[in-house]
């Protein structure tokens, strides 16, 4: 599955509501060896490298193993019958040959869409299921639920289960992330499954302007994930083999699990699997998606689109990164202000006040090394260039003038509260905590409650300063495909952009 705006957030399949129907379908004999149970005696087995044990911030014990080959399991022990289980990998198509080559990303060599297409192969045979399909037929019978995503920094691989299926399903999941098979008579199955989501992909007019709009800000467009049709119907099972020997290293992964489990347990199935992956440097894993906009630098581009009646106005702005905790809390304050609610700043004025849009959303995205504020904007057509300048001018109030205390108290209440609700879904809480915890930023989430109370009214002040700067921006004008007068130059005070890109 592809994953969205990088990394904006997976999709999910799984409801918080989700209860698989029980069912049996004995496995013990499909996969060798033979591991413990995870409700046996525990075995005597070589320790981890190193146990920690922790609390999640939902108040549940959390036991963390770092195993001799460097491969990380997560343990979670919470009331659920319901069982997350999740490995995540260090890396995305951002390792790929681009679509759009730029001096800021390295050229390995591999295809661009081949980091999905893997994942995609991932789920069709391996080492113990050769035959085609026989690796999901099998997890359908114990009535799991299972997927997979990609995005441009990351893979994950996730299953959700009942507690009494945990032994075959920790064994399952290993077999299917650890020993994947590439058979060139198999994997033309999953090129045009691929092909398939890639045109579906490109039927979605909002991820076209999204697309656009990473292409300004990060010489990347979001359709980098899906690849080139070509490069994908070109791909190699050697080029596939080669994919995973450089991401699937032990130190470039984590697996966790949530649920009610006991952890010395899933140690002794998880540690044997895990701990046998040959230790090796992951090459380009730590790679990230790069900011290409210079300093006082706008780039802008139009496209045009068949599906859409009203225009549409995407902004981004850079924003801070992952590691960078206090201003990555602030950011995701000034989010809130901006267009939490209705009565939300660019929600009052642009919307309400001004009818300058008649729909506005925004979402904030922390990567490993940079960060995306993005704005769409739903505008008469012709309307584009006033929609914009509105929204400037509303942002600019955020930079030039504190905040009323009450309102950052209000919003930060309302962040700790949807952060609390958030673990009580299991699926939400897997996904965020292990995709902080392969990025190496597990404080920022484990501490969450309390970095957002050091956010004071000068820390937004400064971070919108900062980030959301009238100079340094990428803007996309999509649409109608009925000719439109083309965009008058920006009003003062903006800078004439630069412009790039063209149609999409």
């Amino acid at each position: 599955m592809i994953g969205p705006l990088p990394p904006l957030s997976v999709p999910s399949i799984v409801q918080p509501s989700f209860q698989p129907a029980p069912a049996r379908f004995a496995v013990s004999t499909l996969l060798s060896p033979a591991l413990p149970s995870v409700n046996a005696q525990p075995v005597r087995q070589a320790p981890p490298l190193l146990k920690r044990q922790l609390i999640s911030p939902a108040g549940y014990p959390l036991t963390i193993y770092t195993l001799p080959n460097g491969h990380r399991i997560m343990v979670e022990q919470r009331p659920s019958d319901v069982i997350g289980l999740r490995t995540f990998v260090n890396g995305g198509s951002v390792i790929e040959n681009g679509i759009l080559p730029s001096p800021l990303y390295r050229n390995i060599g591999l295809p661009s869409g081949i980091a999905h297409l893997d994942e995609h192969c991932h789920f069709l045979a391996s080492q113990n299921f050769p035959q085609k399909n026989s690796w999901h037929a099998t997890v359908d019978a114990l009535a799991a639920q299972v997927n997979a995503s990609t995005d441009a920094e990351m893979i994950q691989h996730q299953m959700f289960f009942n507690r009494e299926d945990t032994d075959a399903m920790l064994r399952l999941h290993a077999e299917s992330v650890l020993r994947p098979l590439y058979n060139p008579q198999h994997i033309g199955q999953e090129k045009t499954n691929v092909l398939n989501e890639t045109a579906m992909y490109e039927r979605n007019s909002n991820r076209l302007l999204r697309s656009k709009v990473m292409e300004l800000l990060y010489d990347r467009p979001g359709n980098q994930t899906s690849g080139k049709p070509e490069d994908v119907m070109a791909t190699t099972p050697q080029d596939l083999a080669r994919l995973n020997h450089m991401l699937y290293a032990p130190t470039n992964m984590v697996t966790l699990i949530s649920g009610n489990v006991n952890p010395e347990m899933v140690l002794g199935v998880l540690g044997p699997e895990f701990g046998n992956n040959p230790t090796r440097m992951p090459h380009s894993g730590n790679q990230a998606l790069r900011i290409a906009l210079r300093p006082s630098e706008v780039r802008s581009a139009r496209i045009t689109d068949s599906q859409i009646s009203n225009s549409a106005v995407g902004i981004a702005f850079p924003a801070p990164s992952k590691s960078s905790y206090v201003d990555r809390m602030a950011m995701e304050f000034l989010q809130e202000i901006l267009d939490g609610d209705d009565t939300s700043v660019l929600q009052s004025r642009v919307v309400n006040d001004q009818r300058l849009a008649g729909r506005l959303d925004s979402e904030y995205v922390a990567q490993k090394q940079s960060g995306i504020y993005f704005l769409r904007l739903e505008v008469t057509p012709g309307q584009e260039q006033r929609a914009l300048q509105g929204t400037m001018n509303t942002l600019g109030t955020i930079s030039q003038g504190l905040i009323p205390d009450e309102r950052v108290a209000g919003v930060r209440e309302r962040l700790i509260r949807r952060f609390q609700k958030m673990h009580e879904n299991i699926f939400g809480m897997t996904l965020e905590m292990g995709s902080e915890a392969v990025h190496n930023t597990l404080p920022y989430f484990l501490n969450y409650e309390q970095i957002a109370n050091l956010i004071t009214a000068e820390d937004l002040q400064r971070v919108a300063r900062q980030y959301l700067r009238p100079d340094t921006y990428a803007v996309v004008f999509s649409t109608p495909a009925k000719p439109q007068p083309s965009p008058q130059p920006f009003p003062q005070p903006f800078p004439q952009p630069f412009q790039r890109g063209g149609q999409a």
